[in-house]
Order: structure tokens, then C-alpha cells, then sequence
């Protein structure tokens, strides 16, 4: 497994769950907030590690 730029507005997902989410903020430490793209209203996800996403392939 090869570590990817994860960049702010990217869909990703967690752990190989099948739920979409973007990605709405980013710290130098590598900590995401995603929003999901799944749910409403706006569900919001912070403090995910970076190492734990993988960019979807269904929207790049």
C-alpha cells in the first residue's frame, strides 16, 4: 500500500467502507475533517488519521 496526497475537496474513503466522504479540512499533522456525501443533513468527521483514507475511485 503507497501513501497518496490526500488535498482538501478530495473524495475519499475510511478503512474500505464503502461510504463516500470529502475531505473539508486538513491539519500539518495529517488529521482530516470529512463531511460524508451520504447522509443528511451535513454529517461532519473530525480527527480521522490520513493513513486511513483512500481517495475513491469512483469520483477521481
Amino acid at each position: 500500500m503507497t501513501l497518496q496526497e490526500i488535498h482538501v475537496g478530495d473524495v475519499v474513503r475510511v478503512d474500505d467502507d464503502p461510504k463516500p466522504y470529502r475531505v473539508d479540512g486538513r491539519t500539518r499533522d495529517g488529521i482530516l475533517t470529512l463531511e460524508s456525501l451520504h447522509a443528511y443533513p451535513r454529517v461532519v468527521w473530525d480527527g480521522v488519521y490520513e493513513f486511513r483514507v483512500t481517495k475513491s475511485r469512483t469520483f477521481q
